[in-house]
């Protein structure tokens, strides 16, 4: 009786495992692996889009008031949005 009881208490623990660990050990004995290759990819194209957001709030612009609509505004006005609708129509 006394081996059952320990047998639900050993079941009942969890054990964590941060994914520092998880990434160390791989980086150390399979740098190759495929969870290593998508980390550089996501870490890669993050910093590609950051320089790209800093670029463009660093560029400077001119703000020209118009007497009438542009064009590309006219386009953007006459934009149909599309979503669905739910329900009975």
């Amino acid at each position: 009786m006394v081996c059952c009881q320990k047998i639900i208490l050993i079941k009942k623990k969890k054990n964590f495992i941060s994914s520092d660990n998880i990434f160390d050990t791989l980086l150390k004995y399979e740098p190759e692996h495929i969870l290593m290759k998508i980390t550089e990819e996501e870490v890669k194209n993050h910093f590609i889009r950051t320089n790209q957001l800093n670029k463009f709030f660093s560029s400077n612009y001119l703000f020209k008031k118009l007497n009438k609509h542009s064009q590309f505004s006219i386009s953007l006005i006459n934009e149909k949005s599309k979503f669905k609708i739910n329900g009975p129509i």
